[in-house]
């Protein structure tokens, strides 16, 4: 959700980098998690967990990376708003 409101008020390149970023900090987490490191000890939680953080974050991350590739760093807008102003009349 905080990636779309990024994407509609700013720039699609911009979503692309929070999703490449949270899916960092899932993977991190899961690795974390498993390992025993900062911040496992914060959130204790179960192995099937750190399942979920893998796939979510991989997902995130592999969106972002996309993303970041395929844009050309423009403003996105809706698309009733690129006809606003085309009327003749």
């Amino acid at each position: 959700m905080v990636a779309l409101a990024i994407a509609f008020r700013s720039s699609a390149f911009a979503a692309a980098s929070f999703n490449a970023a949270f899916g960092i900090i899932d993977i991190w987490q899961a690795i974390a998690g498993w390992m025993g490191w900062f911040p496992a000890g914060v959130f204790a939680l179960p192995p099937v967990d750190h399942v979920v953080h893998i796939v979510v974050g991989a997902g995130l991350l592999l969106l972002g990376l996309c993303g970041s590739m395929t844009n050309n760093d423009t403003q996105w807008a809706p698309a009733a708003n690129t006809m606003a102003g085309t009327a003749k009349g």
